[in-house]
């Protein structure tokens, strides 16, 4: 496996990678890069025929590969990719001063870039609906035969919705939602929210912990990635993560770790399922975060069924 190390001026981060993943200034990228330089959505690498490429993404700055303009090219080991004041080191060799592979450009970038003592360890945390329907695909596949129909999680979901002889009402629909959202993947706070069309406001649907929406304040950074970006989102631990580390500080609604999963209607978004946990407590990771989009893709049909049922029921 393949790995990065990344020099910005505000961060130095190291990171293991195996798909395709997105660099830019924009939080909802793959490798968010704190640089005014580098473009919302700057760069692209890619796996294509056994090898890694890199891609340029239309950014205002370029991409540069060993000190060479690129709109695209094959990466090898010990590549340096430049993007506005941030190099890229692709899967140097082990030990090797990563002076020793600077070009004449990225010399002169690296002299400008106030450095950390060390790389800090880096997680891709961030998934298109794409990479969550593969995700889930390896997830329901993985181990030996699946749980019996009458066993599993889903099974029991839709027999909550449909266990009574008249329509379940929506605040039924979004009570056992988050309680059953709870029950899979713990949580101190969980909801369920709603954008609107042009993703600007954002409406708390349901919540659980008999908490006020009015005090239900999810940071700015996550809804740029769950709502402008539509894609998950989830963080192991807010205090160690340069994004989020915000709403890992003490205070009023301190987080410790959160999930943040998109919901689709078809095609359309919709919201998204959110949960987080106190510091100290359970730390989410990608078999939370599958289990969630699962949970809200079965949460998309049911708001359906509603609506059907309504309008047959005016019939």
């Amino acid at each position: 496996m393949p790995y990065l190390k990344v020099v910005s001026p505000k961060a130095a981060l190291y990171l293991d990678f195996d798909r395709a993943i997105t660099i830019g200034r924009h939080i909802s990228n793959s490798v968010p890069v704190p640089d005014r330089e580098v473009s919302r959505r700057h760069a692209q690498i890619f796996p294509r025929e056994g090898r890694f490429h890199v891609a340029d993404l239309g950014s205002r700055n370029g991409v540069f590969v060993n000190g060479e303009k690129k709109k695209e090219g094959a990466l090898r080991a010990g590549d340096e990719i430049a993007l506005g004041m941030t190099l890229i080191f692709y899967d140097p060799p082990e030990e090797t001063d990563l002076k020793d592979l600077l070009s004449a450009r990225g010399a002169q970038i690296w002299k400008k870039i106030p450095r950390e003592k060390q790389f800090l360890p880096f997680e891709i945390t961030t998934c298109s609906r794409v990479e969550l329907d593969e995700l889930l695909g390896k997830w329901l596949g993985h181990g030996s035969a699946p749980l019996p129909m009458s066993q599993s999680p889903t099974s029991r979901f839709l027999g909550f919705v449909l266990a009574s002889d008249q329509w379940a009402t929506r605040g039924q629909l979004y009570t056992g939602t988050l309680e059953f959202l709870r029950e899979r993947i713990g949580g101190d706070r969980l909801a369920i929210t709603r954008a609107d069309p042009k993703k600007k406001d954002l409406q708390v649907l349901a919540l659980l912990k008999g908490a006020d929406s009015k005090d239900f304040d999810i940071a700015k950074d996550v809804l740029r990635v769950a709502v402008e970006g539509e894609r998950a989102v989830f963080c192991p631990d807010c205090k160690a993560d340069f994004r989020f580390e915000r709403i890992g500080k003490q205070g009023k609604g301190v987080v410790g770790s959160f999930l943040a999963v998109p919901i689709f209607s078809k095609d359309t978004y919709y919201g998204f399922l959110y949960a987080d946990q106190p510091p100290g407590g359970a730390r989410y990771d990608f078999k939370c975060l599958v289990q969630a989009y699962l949970l809200g893709s079965l949460f998309s049909r049911c708001v359906h069924w509603l609506q059907l049922g309504r309008a047959r029921q005016r019939e």
